[in-house]
């Protein structure tokens, strides 16, 4: 099976490259410093070491970066502002799994790929202004080819994040980017589970939910 990437093809894919090749060497500094450069560069903070990281062997650089909140932000205090009853949970997430066409460049054997999502969380009656709670993002693809179902690419990062309340259209994001080897051309389908909980606020609360989308890769 083969994966691809996701990301934006230039900065991010010189940052990543430079990364993978640190990780084939005992050189933490080095990998701690070039992970910090490539989050700060999209604006964010690395937060790779704060959580648990499980990936498959075909899997290389990974980077996982704390987003700000939306930039035009609007604070709104839910319980205060409606009468109708609310819902189950504060929280809401847009998914985003690897996706789009990818070429893969002359002589390379891997790609550059990422899955993130972005939180809102309500204001409710009680809550703080930020929201310190456990991400789980877990992404994968899926050989489309004669062999079908072969699992591969798959990347799954636990670790705290935090998000601002009551911030709209999100108030924060985590994003895991990842190089991969190219190991399939055409079609391949990509799945991405997500889950979050505030262990202070039991109900700032998002099950695990599934996103899935493909991408396409070329010569």
């Amino acid at each position: 099976m083969k994966l691809s990437s996701v990301l934006m093809a230039g900065v991010i894919g010189l940052a990543l490259a430079p990364l993978a090749q640190a990780s084939s060497t005992s050189d933490s500094e080095e990998k701690a410093q070039l992970r910090k450069l490539f989050c700060e560069s999209k604006g964010g903070a690395d937060i790779t070491a704060l959580g648990e990281l499980n990936k498959s062997d075909d899997v290389g650089a990974v980077v996982v970066c704390k987003l700000p909140p939306s930039p035009t932000t609007v604070v709104e205090n839910q319980a205060a502002s409606s009468l109708a009853a609310l819902p189950l949970t504060p929280v809401t997430a847009t998914l985003a799994p690897p996706s789009g066409v990818y070429k893969l460049a002359p002589g390379a054997s891997s790609v550059n790929t990422s899955c993130s999502a972005n939180l809102a969380i309500a204001k409710w009656a009680g809550f703080p202004n930020t929201s310190n709670g456990n991400a789980t993002l877990n992404c994968r693809g899926y050989n489309a080819g004669a062999a079908g179902g072969t699992l591969g690419c798959k990347i799954e990062w636990t670790g705290p994040t935090q998000v601002a309340i009551g911030v709209t259209p999100y108030g924060g994001q985590v994003a895991v980017n990842f190089n991969c080897q190219a190991l399939y051309f055409g079609s391949v389908g990509t799945v991405m589970d997500f889950s979050y909980a505030d262990p202070t606020y039991p109900r700032i609360r998002y099950g695990s939910v599934q996103a899935t989308s493909s991408m396409t890769i070329t010569q």
